[in-house]
């Protein structure tokens, strides 16, 4: 079953978690959460690991992981630089 929900990001870029994200990903008030990319255009959420869990957080992210993956990340990469470089300028709001 797929689950479609709309949110709007606020000013300072925050937006909510819609409840059935939370209640499926067992997100709590305070609980860090993962973005990821791994193909442009597509993001991944998770619960950040606790110290307990790091290997099976690794284990459960190595099967996205495909040799094309690499070019995503560079490309990420390539836009973590730009960003720094147009926040520096004065160009980029955080």
């Amino acid at each position: 079953m797929e689950a479609i929900s709309k949110t709007k990001v606020s000013s300072k870029y925050q937006t909510v978690i819609p409840a059935w994200v939370r209640k499926s990903l067992n997100i709590d008030a305070n609980t860090e959460i993962v973005w990821m990319s791994f193909k442009p255009g597509e993001i991944t959420v998770q619960p950040a690991p606790n110290k307990e869990d790091k290997e099976s957080f690794a284990d459960s992210i190595a099967g996205i992981l495909k040799d094309d993956s690499w070019d995503s990340l560079e490309e990420l990469k390539k836009y973590k630089m730009e960003d720094k470089e147009l926040e520096k300028r004065g160009l980029l709001d955080d």
